[in-house]
């Protein structure tokens, strides 16, 4: 990373921090300051780490996520500067060795998580996302992917019944909670057992809790090489707070 090319109020923040490339996938750029506590810094596409900006900065007044250091669109690139979550992500060796554990302690994360509603979280529009998002999915992966028959065992329904049950998404908008929006074992941390964040928010929004249970279930099911820990997750999450419907057409989204 060309230090030289960072904006000075991103600059001032890191002092003479050697910037260590964590980059991993996808468009952004991400690199690690050991300063302090530690900063992570993205770097993408003007305009494109602005949601993800917003969205940091109300997780952490939830107390939910990373404090936002800096946010700067200089025309030709985004930066955005946050503070390390203390902890470990719940891949970590020490975590994965108590799956049971984690499942639980991930269903008490989310629950919190989506217990927060209201018209203030300043990302929304998540059904147009979702339909779109989810209808490429099936008709560019899923559906070419695998024979009928074995897309009906993974989704309980045939192609054409999952096309056409993707608009049901706007009959639950008045549920709508905030959600993480890439629920992923990599995207929550812990401090040993205790739920220190969620990070990585670039997603997040108001949206349909089942799109982040269906995530989560799907990581857990990955991740474990296991479906075994996905009833303990929803167990302690609350079956009371979970559809079984919604919970199927938002698994639609995800392998």
């Amino acid at each position: 990373m060309d230090r030289g090319a960072l904006p000075k109020a991103i600059l001032r923040h890191l002092g003479d921090c050697p910037l260590e490339d964590r980059t991993f996938s996808g468009t952004a750029g991400v690199f690690f300051c050991p300063q302090g506590s530690g900063l992570y810094l993205r770097v993408n596409g003007p305009g494109q780490e602005e949601n993800h900006a917003r969205m940091t900065d109300y997780f952490c007044k939830k107390g939910l996520g990373p404090r936002l250091v800096e946010y700067v669109n200089d025309g030709e690139h985004d930066y955005l500067l946050t503070q390390a979550v203390p902890g470990e992500n719940a891949l970590a060796p020490r975590l994965l060795e108590q799956p049971e554990r984690l499942a639980a302690e991930l269903g008490k994360a989310f629950r919190r998580l989506h217990e927060i509603r209201g018209e203030d979280i300043p990302v929304q529009g998540f059904s147009d996302w979702f339909l779109r998002e989810t209808e490429d999915f099936l008709k560019n992966e899923a559906i070419p992917g695998k024979s009928p028959e074995e897309f009906r065992a993974r989704y309980g329904v045939t192609p054409e019944q999952a096309l056409a049950a993707l608009p049901n998404i706007r009959r639950y908008e008045g549920d709508f909670s905030l959600i993480h929006g890439d629920a992923c074992l990599p995207n929550v941390m812990f401090s040993e057992f205790a739920f220190t964040g969620f990070i990585d928010l670039g997603a997040a929004c108001l949206g349909d809790r089942h799109y982040d249970l269906a995530a989560t279930l799907w990581s857990l099911g990955h991740n474990l090489k296991s479906q075994a820990y996905g009833a303990v997750f929803l167990d302690t999450y609350g079956r009371d707070f979970v559809d079984e419907e919604r919970l199927a057409l938002c698994a639609l989204s995800w392998k």
